[in-house]
């Protein structure tokens, strides 16, 4: 049975579903929508038509299913700890040779505020792998027919879950302390906070041993299990690259000459990213665009997938869930942030934020104290929104003075390996350039190694573009779409609009429809012929240098219609019947 059968099957007995890669990763984002609304055939049609390594289940609330996952050879083992006895319900294999049981949902679950997936037994072993059982709800799970998945009971015979589960879960959850001021540093989370601890330490001095001491003691006090002593001292180690601060007071005397040394002594060193090729770790990112056009809820999209661990558009690889440090100046966190962190579902217990009753004014804000709540907090990714509340009352048009705040920061990002996004406001200027569109000196856009503009698309209604700006570290990457409405925010497709376009003129916009037009006419002649496959269509656009995106818009534009060829054959586009002309046929 192919997947596209299959994931009509489950679609059929309303069970959203999604197509995933080989490490269960999906294709696309925005599955989280079916949480509030329902999937729709075309969608999963679209989804599987043209290939997929497997099928995962969109699980409670988006279906009636909830999956315990128990994970690794000491899974079981660990289970008998609980006390508690499980009936008999449908169970799946996965590829790894753990089981997935599959419960309906129940009562007591509907009544709880469980909002996500929570590790309910921890087995006590030495594995790589960490041994357990998961209680999974707002997530999805690999099902059958994808590869190494298979049905040993079926569904049919799926059981509400025990409200001993429902119980153990929530208790799970509410033990989990709040990870700020020293608490406990959950597995998945340990390397990047210590790391980001370690920054600090390394900041005020500390050498190579003593950093070890340091770093070693927080390990194992707080790190859920405590790291190996040789995986400390690697941190240590890289930490030591980067130099303590110099002292402030200090006497001629003491002052070294420069040194030069040639470029070969010098080790090459990877960039890391948060967001493969747009966010690096270490660098400051900036987000710009014009009030109102969805930049901080972007922002907090964005730092909503990394509380959860949720993968970012075009994201090469999986990130375990981490914490934010969030300084929104201009949002309450009871009426605006915690309401839309809610609907993106962020994991809010990761999203740290300065405490609403003792809540500083921006101006007071220092590089001091942002240090002092990542050597607690252990964050992969600072935001600050907007740049210029962050810095009071200094002239934010003075390269001088946005320096002397800016540096600060700058050297604080790099040395605890975080990742850090400012949004910024775009100034009244109409030149072509959207790098100098942003608003204050034009020293910001020297030190933002990313740049990305927001603004709505011109060509479409209600859809919003995050193009690529300025990458001074790999290239730029395509404009994404995306969406923001009464069911929160989402993805869209990638666009072919430049940020110059979407900042220049209204006459420079032209160009941009003159494109859409050339596209229009040639898929029209394309088609004049009778219907042809899309990727041929795709294939001889390329050649003419029309891209891809270009064509979906004239597709669109035209009404053009697509049908299946059989159940494994590709797509065939053809105009629709007001659109073909004959040749010789006058116009009455």
């Amino acid at each position: 049975m192919n997947l596209l059968k299959s994931a009509l099957a489950y679609f059929e007995q309303h069970q959203p579903v999604i197509a995933v890669r080989d490490n269960k990763s999906p294709y696309r984002t925005g599955w989280n929508e079916y949480f509030s609304r329902q999937q729709t055939e075309d969608e999963v049609r679209q989804q599987f038509s043209n290939g997929a390594w497997g099928v995962a289940r969109v699980l409670y609330p988006a279906c009636d299913y909830i999956h315990l996952d128990f994970d690794g050879k000491h899974g079981k083992k660990a289970w008998l700890k609980t006390g508690i006895i499980l009936p008999k319900t449908a169970r799946i294999r996965t590829k790894s040779g753990g089981h997935h049981l599959v419960f309906k949902s129940s009562e007591l679950l509907r009544n709880t505020a469980l909002k996500r997936a929570v590790r309910i037994v921890e087995a006590d072993c030495d594995c790589k792998k960490s041994c357990g059982v998961d209680f999974l709800i707002r997530g999805v799970a690999v099902v059958p027919p994808s590869p190494g998945y298979h049905e040993v009971v079926s569904l049919e015979l799926a059981v509400p879950i025990p409200d001993d589960v429902v119980r153990l879960a929530m208790a799970k959850r509410e033990q989990k302390k709040d990870p700020k001021f020293g608490g406990k540093i959950p597995q998945g989370k340990r390397n990047v906070t210590l790391l980001s601890i370690g920054g600090v330490y390394r900041h005020q001095g500390a050498e190579y041993g003593e950093l070890v001491e340091k770093l070693w003691k927080e390990n194992r006090s707080r790190c859920q299990p405590p790291l190996e002593r040789s995986a400390v001292e690697k941190i240590a180690g890289s930490l030591c690259k980067y130099e303590p601060a110099k002292k402030s007071k200090q006497s001629h005397d003491d002052k070294k000459e420069v040194e030069f040394v040639s470029i070969d002594t010098i080790q090459p060193e990877k960039v890391d990213w948060l967001w493969s090729d747009r966010i690096p770790l270490g660098y400051l990112t900036a987000i710009q665009g014009d009030s109102g056009v969805g930049k901080s809820y972007l922002s907090l999209e964005i730092a909503a997938s990394v509380s959860s661990g949720r993968m970012l558009p075009g994201n090469k690889r999986q990130l375990s869930p981490s914490h934010v440090l969030l300084l929104a100046f201009e949002d309450a966190p009871g009426d605006i942030l915690r309401p839309r962190l809610d609907l993106l579902n962020a994991d809010n217990s990761g999203i740290i934020i300065p405490d609403p009753k003792r809540r500083l004014a921006p101006n007071l804000m220092s590089v001091e104290l942002i240090e002092t709540a990542v050597k607690e907090v252990g964050p992969a990714l600072l935001i600050v929104d907007p740049i210029v509340a962050f810095g009071g009352r200094r002239n934010n048009d003075k390269d001088s003075e946005v320096r002397e705040f800016l540096s600060p920061l700058m050297l604080l990002v790099q040395r605890s390996c975080l990742a850090c996004i400012m949004v910024r406001h775009l100034n009244k200027q109409s030149g072509p350039k959207a790098l100098y569109r942003g608003s204050g000196s034009g020293d910001y856009a020297a030190a933002f190694r990313e740049i990305f503009t927001v603004a709505e698309d011109p060509r479409q209604e209600g859809r919003r573009v995050f193009a690529h700006t300025k990458n001074n570290i790999s290239g730029l990457q395509p404009s994404l779409s995306f969406y923001i409405d009464e069911n929160g925010f989402r993805w869209g497709e990638e666009v072919d609009m430049t940020a110059d376009e979407l900042v220049a003129p209204e006459s420079s916009r032209n160009r941009g429809r003159r494109r859409l037009d050339t596209a229009t006419r040639f898929l029209e002649e394309s088609l004049s012929d009778g219907p042809t496959a899309s990727e041929e269509i795709f294939k001889k656009a390329k050649t003419a240098g029309i891209s891809r995106d270009s064509v979906w818009e004239a597709k669109k534009n035209l009404g053009v219609r697509a049908k299946k060829e059989g159940l494994l054959g590709g797509w065939q586009w053809e105009l629709p019947v007001r659109s073909i002309r004959i040749e010789g046929e006058n116009d009455e």
